[in-house]
């Protein structure tokens, strides 16, 4: 999908909630609940590269032949948790965090903003790394922003 954002989806995404929305279907409203749920509270770095996560996914995937698009490896079971409990949604609503996240998302879907993770596929937060398995042993490209970090890991398309 990337590439095809345009004025009226940004304008129709910005109205909807995150809370109270479906994930299906608008890629530009999935990869936006994407960068407001895990990096809300983020420097702008991380957010575009919480955001390429996603995209990444979803592209080696058509690379192998699969059909997919962002919100089906948004929703897939396993990925991002909150995406499947609704109660894990039911926080304060930010709406300029929101209105923030689904224009960094437009911009992202729009090439508008390169990839600084170079192609990661997973990212963990440092305070998960030694609660979650996977994030444990891997190679991982580290960045650090504004006092939290996450790490960006390159797996095969195939554990995802």
């Amino acid at each position: 999908m990337t590439g095809t954002v345009t004025a009226a989806l940004i304008a129709a995404t910005l109205s909807l909630h995150p809370v109270n929305s479906k994930l299906k279907g608008n890629d530009l409203y999935c990869l936006s609940t994407v960068v407001y749920m895990e990096a809300r509270g983020e420097d702008k770095r991380t957010q575009i590269s919480v955001a390429h996560v996603p995209i990444t996914r979803a592209k080696a995937k058509r690379e192998m032949g699969m059909k997919t698009n962002i919100c089906s490896v948004v929703t897939k079971s396993g990925q991002f948790p909150w995406a499947r409990n609704r109660r894990a949604l039911k926080q304060r609503f930010d709406k300029q965090a929101w209105e923030k996240s689904v224009r960094l998302a437009a911009d992202v879907l729009n090439n508008k903003i390169k990839d600084p993770t170079r192609g990661a596929t997973h990212f963990c937060h440092v305070t998960e790394v030694k609660k979650v398995s996977w994030c444990q042993g891997k190679k991982a490209h580290r960045l650090t922003t504004g006092g939290l970090r996450f790490i960006y890991l390159n797996e095969s398309p195939l554990l995802y």
